[in-house]
């Protein structure tokens, strides 16, 4: 009896294949991961809790231009909201130099990743 490999050489290619698939299957499971950390991270640096290495993958992030628009409108409306709250804060509220610490933050975090 004789092996005919006209009929195993497409099962192997649908079994070869199906390797192929899981792994894209994988990567792409990944991804909401991936994106989950990511928007943690920004919120830690945003509000000044993370660590200097966190606040170089958040410029990566913005940078990245699957990422560009809602790391840089994040900023943007952080900017506003923190503008919108020092101007309606007192100069000796002891609240104002955090506000003023974070508005700088954000700025610098905004021009780093429109890479001015």
């Amino acid at each position: 009896m004789s092996i005919d490999f006209r009929l195993i050489f497409p099962l192997m290619l649908l079994f070869g294949s199906c390797s192929l698939f899981h792994s894209e299957d994988d990567a792409s499971s990944r991804e909401p991961e991936y994106v989950g950390q990511m928007v943690e991270k920004t919120r830690q640096v945003i509000e000044g809790t993370a660590a200097p290495s966190e606040f170089e993958q958040v410029i990566e992030f913005g940078r990245d231009t699957r990422y560009y628009p809602l790391v840089r409108g994040w900023v943007v409306q952080e900017i506003t909201n923190t503008k919108s709250q020092l101007s309606s804060t007192d100069l000796n509220s002891p609240v104002y130099p955090e506000l003023k610490e974070k508005l700088i933050r954000l700025e610098r975090i905004l021009r780093l990743i429109d890479l001015e």
